[in-house]
Order: C-alpha cells, then sequence, then structure tokens
C-alpha cells in the first residue's frame, strides 16, 4: 500500500463524516520516538507543544530498536515497536524514528513543518466519534461500521524526565511528554451501543486513553481520554 500524502487524503474528503461545530475536532497524533535516536530530541520538543490541547490527543512510543546502540531507552516496550511495524506495512513507509502517525491514516516525518496542516486535514475528514470513560469502564456509544473495530486501552505517563548515559543522546537530560507506558487489546467492536469494564492493568493509570480504530485502513473511528488536572514531573532516570 502506497503512503497517504496530504493531497491524496484531501481527495477523500467524500467519505469523511460530517463535523459537528459545537465542539471542536480530537485528533490523535502518536509520535514513535527512542531517546537513542539523535535525530528524536527535536521532534520530541515539537511534540511536547501538543500536549494540553483540547482538539489533540498526543501520545508518545518509545520503540526498542535503538537500543542496540548502547543505551536501552527506558520507556520503550516490544509492544510499541510492533503497532509501529503495523503502521509501516499499512502506511508502506516501513520503519523510521521520529515518526508522526496522525488520525492512524498520515505519517509525517516527526520534526515535519507540515504538522499542524495535517492537523487541520484530519480534523475536517475524520473526526472520531468521542468515547466516555470513567473510573472502571468505557461507554460505546452505537456506531454502524463498514468493519469490526478494534478497540485499544492506553496508559500514558504526563511527564518523565530522562537522563541519558548511553548512544546517540549521551549526556542528554531530555523531558518526555505523555509517554505511553501500557498498550491493551480490548478486543473487536462490532458497533453497538454497550459498556466494557477497564482491565486492572489500565486503572492504575490516573492518564488514560481508549481509541476504536478501523484495522484494515487505520483510522480512529472513536477516541476518548482521560487525564489528571496537570502534569506531575516523572523521577529522573
Amino acid at each position: 500500500m502506497q503512503r497517504r500524502s496530504l493531497l491524496g487524503a484531501a481527495s477523500a474528503a467524500a467519505l469523511a463524516r460530517p463535523a459537528r461545530a459545537s465542539s471542536p475536532a480530537l485528533v490523535l497524533v502518536e509520535l514513535f520516538t527512542s531517546q537513542g535516536c539523535s535525530s528524536c530530541p527535536s521532534a520530541d520538543a515539537s511534540f511536547a507543544r501538543l500536549v494540553g490541547r483540547a482538539d489533540v490527543l498526543p501520545l508518545a512510543y518509545h520503540v526498542t530498536y535503538w537500543d542496540r546502540l548502547g543505551w536501552r531507552d527506558t520507556l520503550g516496550d516490544p509492544a510499541f515497536t510492533e503497532r509501529q511495524r503495523w503502521y509501516a506495512d499499512l502506511l508502506g513507509r516501513g520503519l523510521y524514528t521520529p515518526q508522526l502517525v496522525i488520525g492512524g491514516e498520515l505519517d509525517l516525518v516527526g520534526s515535519d513543518p507540515r504538522l499542524e496542516q495535517a492537523l487541520e486535514l484530519v480534523a475536517g475528514q475524520r473526526r472520531p466519534v468521542p468515547l466516555d470513560l470513567d473510573g472502571a469502564g468505557i461507554a460505546l456509544p452505537a456506531l454502524p461500521l463498514a468493519n469490526a473495530a478494534r478497540l485499544l486501552g492506553i496508559g500514558f505517563e504526563p511527564l518523565r524526565r530522562v537522563s541519558i548515559g548511553a548512544g546517540e543522546n549521551a549526556g542528554a537530560t531530555i523531558d518526555y511528554h505523555n509517554a505511553v507506558r501500557a498498550l491493551v487489546d480490548l478486543g473487536a467492536w462490532d458497533g453497538t451501543r454497550q459498556q466494557i469494564a477497564l482491565p486492572s492493568g489500565l486503572t492504575i493509570y490516573p492518564d488514560l486513553a481508549v481509541l476504536a480504530q478501523d484495522p484494515s485502513t487505520g483510522r480512529v473511528v472513536a477516541l476518548g481520554r482521560r487525564t489528571v488536572p496537570a502534569a506531575r514531573p516523572g523521577a529522573l532516570l
């Protein structure tokens, strides 16, 4: 499958669900990054500017294939690398860092200045249905779906400061924002109205996201988040 360009995505406007003007679009932005990648700190800094925006849900996944250079990413997980591999197959771009995936359908280099353009494009064309998260569960609305969606639960950490001791960024101390710490497959959803419980592996995280994604296209069809009022600095690792 070929990479979706910004112009190519614009041609899909006829497929878009009409947006409601009463509330802003919530766009999923996924950054694939690594503490061992010298090109990533500038993308991490750009990504940090998305945190706190009401129209964006930014999540950062730390991949593990840079660990071979001598520094094991303290926020890395093989599951995050596998998620990026899934996008690599879907978008036809291969693995690279830093990579941004917008709305599950567009990808950009993490420091690409066209990020705002991509956000506006996806917000105007691919508006996910909002999901409500409470303390223990997720309220799924009735939603007509062409394909059963995959539900993912994500626990993330608002802020973690890391002192890097080796690899390409040796000696640097970097603040990482909205780093994913848990990625849990919650099963398939056929679009029927229902309430599902959060597994115990997610309820330990104050900051949570749940998304429903079309596995054939990557499109995010539903999205919700629960965050604490303010970011809390993490320990120095």
